[in-house]
Order: C-alpha cells, then structure tokens, then sequence
C-alpha cells in the first residue's frame, strides 16, 4: 500500500459522550498491502488510569475477489467468534462458530446472494443451538426431525442506483422455524448522512414498535458524525452520540489527486461512476474507504466503475493515485 492510499484511509475513529464530551471507546484500524481493512481493535477508555485498554479486536483475510474470506473476533473475557466463507458464482456460504466461558458453544452456517455489484441480496442463518447447555453439539441436541440446523435468521436487502442500501428486512424465527420478530430498516441518503427508520413487528403479541434515527457527517480531519434519535414522546430529535474519524496527517477528504501523477490518467466522477481514462495499458484499481477492493482490471483506454455506494474512494491507476468522492 502506498503512502498516499495509506493517507485516505482511516487509521482511528473515537466515541465521545455528547453530553459532557468524554471519549468513551476509540477503535484503531490497520490494512492490507492491498489497502483492506486486517484488523480493527476495540479500547475502553478507563478515566481512572487516564488509558486506553484492550476490549476486543477483529481480524479479517480476504478472497481474490476482494471478499471476505475468513473473520475472527475475540475479547478480553474470552470471547472467540470464528467465521470463514467460500464463494462460487454470485453466491456464498459460511460457516461460524461462537464460543465463551460463560455460555453454551453455538455453531452457525448460511448462504448468501449478490448482485453484479456484488452486494448481498439475501442471507439465510442456520444454527444449532447447545440445547442441553453441556457446552457442545451433540445428538441431544437435533431438531425433532433428527436434523441439527434450523433457520434462525433471514435478510434481504434492496439498494439505490449508487448503491446505498435502502431497505433491510431481518426476520427471525424460532426452532420450529415460525416468525418470531420482523425487522423492517428504511434509509433515505443525503451523500454519507442518512436518517432511518425501524419498524419491528411481534406477530405473537400483535404488537409493533417504530423508532427513528439519523447520522450527519461533518467533513474534516477529523471527520465528525453526529447520532440523533427521534425523541417518540416530543417528535424531537436528541443528540445521543458523536464520533470523530481521524486520518493520518496530510490525509483530506475531499476529491484531490493524493499523489503527483507520473502518467496522463484521467479520473472523474459523474452521475455516481467513476470515469478512468488511461494511456496505455496498466492496472486500475478501485478502493472503498475502509479498503474493500471494488475494482480490479487492466485497463487500456477507457473504463466506468458503476454501483458504488456513496462515500470516499481510492483510485489507483499505475503509479497515480487519485481520491474521489460519490455523492
């Protein structure tokens, strides 16, 4: 990874209480030579020895395809939670398996569906729960039926033309795999701002929940992000959380070539795509912010990167370094 995509990319992002300003929980990235996202570690600030210490941290390997391929997280209490996914076609699965001194092992698996751009339509998650609370998986433990696994989660997605998701509806179910809850997510987008809307359905109760919230970006270095929640009693909406994103010194925000070019590549963003004209043969690059590699090719002459979410972009083509921004 050069220096310049280093740059665009962010190395912190620190929570503060919007009430009287006290940092809270800071999270530290590191990446890839490929500039994707390896590890995030999670710290709690302890205000009696003025520190930032250890909580958990998070772990990922990735796919040719930019995909993830395995993903691991662990904490300071013991908690181990192991992932790894296979891909093929449009489609995926993985399998998972969550551990900790205090509870039962449970074991997952699922299956997804992407789209061209391959973002995921649908996810299915099957587990087998430790019925009898031994600690592990075991013939007292299948279904009814003598099968192990039941569907416990179900999700589907639907995306904008930038590709923004704009619906996710999560059901879940209990082991006789009737609807337990129903989760309905809205998101209207406003460049990386967005407000939702959640509605939760309890087919057993008859009963429905509705909340709203809303995220505003400040840009800058730091990058400020603003949590609101709807108060349900007032219609007002209260500030109950900030953040601030921190990119290395001499890292922006803003659509500016991070790096002198050494060759005529011409980079420019319309309609939500990314316009790449190159001189001659040579390899471009695509990568989201917290380095996701969306696109990967030889390029001689002209190409378009279409389907990209709103948000900041490294573009890498040849020894020129580009950052832009989709509205």
């Amino acid at each position: 990874m050069t220096r310049a995509t280093a740059e665009a990319l962010p190395d912190s992002m620190v929570w503060v209480d919007p009430a009287d300003g006290e940092k809270y929980w800071k999270e530290v990235y590191s990446y890839t030579e490929e500039g994707r996202l390896a590890k995030t570690e999670g710290l709690e600030w302890n205000s009696d020895l003025s520190k930032w210490e250890f909580y958990e941290d998070y772990t990922y390997t990735y796919a040719d395809q930019g995909l993830v391929s395995s993903y691991k997280t662990t904490d300071m209490d013991g908690y181990l939670y192991e992932q790894n996914f296979e891909y093929e076609g449009k489609k995926g699965s993985f399998t998972a398996k969550e551990s900790s001194p205090n509870y039962p092992t449970v074991e997952y698996k699922g299956d997804m569906t992407y789209n061209d751009q391959w973002l995921c339509l649908k996810q299915t998650v099957y587990l087998t729960p430790d019925i009898n609370g031994d600690g592990k998986i075991d013939r007292d433990d299948y279904n009814v039926d003598g099968t192990p696994w039941y569907k416990g989660w179900e999700y589907t997605y639907e995306y904008d033309a930038s590709g923004n998701c704009t619906k996710e509806t999560k059901t879940e179910f209990t082991a006789d795999e009737s609807v337990y809850s129903k989760v309905v997510t809205t998101t209207v987008w406003d460049g990386m701002s967005y407000s939702e809307t959640i509605v939760t359905e309890y087919p057993d109760d008859e009963k429905t929940y509705t909340s709203e919230s809303k995220y505003e970006v400040k840009e800058g270095n730091p990058r400020e992000g603003l949590w609101y929640e709807k108060d349900e009693d007032s219609g007002e909406w209260v500030l109950n959380d900030k953040d601030y994103t921190y990119f290395p010194k001499g890292g922006a925000t803003a659509n500016e070539a991070i790096e002198a070019p050494e060759q005529d590549v011409k980079v420019v963003v319309m309609d939500g795509k990314i316009f790449i004209s190159t001189p001659e043969n040579m390899r471009v690059e695509v990568y989201g912010i917290l380095g996701k590699c969306c696109y990967n090719a030889i390029v001689n002459g002209d190409a378009m990167v279409s389907g990209l979410p709103t948000g900041v972009y490294v573009v890498r083509a040849g020894k020129q370094v580009v950052k832009v921004s989709i509205r």
